[in-house]
């Protein structure tokens, strides 16, 4: 019997099954471990059907180890893709952008001490959807975006993650530590970080987000958007670490009874079907 054709069918097959594996967890948002139990069926009767006859204990073997490894190679996959939610793209992230950009008109309203009809239940920190905020507000934002050209709208999409409010508090930050460095005494925030509730201009000293304002509106065009383009990489190194940390904890400690049922009867399955002892009339 040919056992490294019987084992190249059962990669191809393995990959295959870990492919899908991450289709569905990018297609439905569902990272689910019974896929498992069907690559390691899939794997398994391959290669026992291919070996025919021949199919004994060294195919059975193969079939649960390349079954293992079609199925790490697919739960990382599938993990990885999982976690890519904000990596938005078409649709979805011309929707997040407008968001985005409906959520610094909000900003910068309230900045100019507007009032804001605000959905019951919500405000500026804990608005997270275009549903959360003033809706006049976000019809006006809808005529002004449908009224942009295509190189603009590209433009708010590549900026979507840069939110106003934290650029300026980030700002605000590093010109209260500044004159701190300089001796420079100003009044601490009225409102903690930890606080949830907090607006995020009540979490820097209000000399320093005044200051930070300021110099926003000092800046040309050209500036500002350089300005955003520095906070814009800022937030893309904290959304790498944020998934980092996510990825590194499904799979150190993500791995509950089920997976390990499922990788149990994956690779029952695959031995068995390799075997030829299953799933054969012959």
């Amino acid at each position: 019997m040919d056992y490294i054709r019987a084992s190249v069918v059962g990669v191809i097959v393995g990959l295959l099954g870990a492919g899908v594996w991450a289709f569905v967890a990018w297609q439905f948002r569902i990272e689910h471990t019974g896929i498992a139990v069907l690559i390691g069926g899939a794997v398994g009767h391959s290669m026992g059907y291919l070996s025919g006859r021949y199919a004994d204990l060294g195919i059975g073997a193969m079939a649960m180890l390349i079954a293992m490894g079609s199925i790490v190679v697919g739960k990382v996959a599938a993990v990885e893709v999982y976690i890519q939610d904000t990596s938005l793209r078409g649709e979805a992230a011309e929707e997040y952008a407008f968001f985005t950009f409906a959520d610094n008109e909000a900003f910068w309203a309230l900045t100019r001490g507007e009032t804001l009809d605000w959905p019951e239940g919500h405000n500026y920190m804990n608005a997270y959807s275009t549903d959360h905020l003033p809706q006049d507000l976000v019809r006006k934002c809808a005529e002004r975006w449908n009224d942009m050209t295509q190189a603009e709208l590209r433009e708010l999409v590549r900026l979507a993650p840069v939110h106003d409010a934290w650029m300026i508090a980030a700002r605000a930050e590093e010109i209260a530590e500044s004159w701190g460095a300089q001796g420079h005494r100003i009044e601490p925030a009225i409102a903690s970080k930890d606080d949830e509730e907090a607006m995020i201009w009540d979490t820097v000293p209000a000399e320093a987000w005044q200051a930070a304002l300021d110099e926003w509106h000092s800046l040309d065009d050209e500036r500002k958007l350089a300005r955003k383009d520095r906070h814009l990489r800022e937030a893309r190194r904290s959304i790498r670490n944020a998934q980092s940390e996510f990825r590194d904890e499904i799979l150190e400690e993500g791995f509950d009874g089920f997976d390990y049922f499922c990788f149990g009867v994956a690779s029952i399955w695959a031995f068995l079907a390799g075997m030829g002892l299953i799933g054969r009339d012959d």
